[in-house]
């Protein structure tokens, strides 16, 4: 039997994603889908970094939050939130990037 795991609403928060991907790879998962909103945060790089680096096959959903700072970064956005910090080239190209 396939194990899937959901994880949702990261906005940048490394150290709680580390610990859960700690759970998933314990639990033996085989799949991940990464339900939106990974940005925006505290540590956006870092974490961009760390789904990047996943060894496991992962779906990627853009969220409301992924969306407003890809609109920020291309100057479309409607408005702007105050936690911004580090979105990057590399979170542009990332964050689309579905499935991987």
């Amino acid at each position: 039997m396939r194990r899937l795991a959901a994880i949702y609403d990261i906005h940048g928060n490394l150290p709680a994603l580390e610990a859960v991907l700690d759970e998933i790879r314990a639990a033996g998962v085989d799949h991940v889908v990464v339900g939106g909103d990974v940005l925006p945060g505290p540590m956006p790089r870092e974490t961009l970094a760390c789904l990047a680096d996943l060894n496991i096959p992962a779906t990627f959903i853009v969220g409301n939050g992924d969306r407003e700072v890809l609109e920020y970064r291309k100057g479309t956005a409607a408005r702007v939130r105050e936690n911004y910090p580090g979105a990057n080239e590399f979170a542009q190209n990332y964050v689309l990037t579905s499935p991987r």
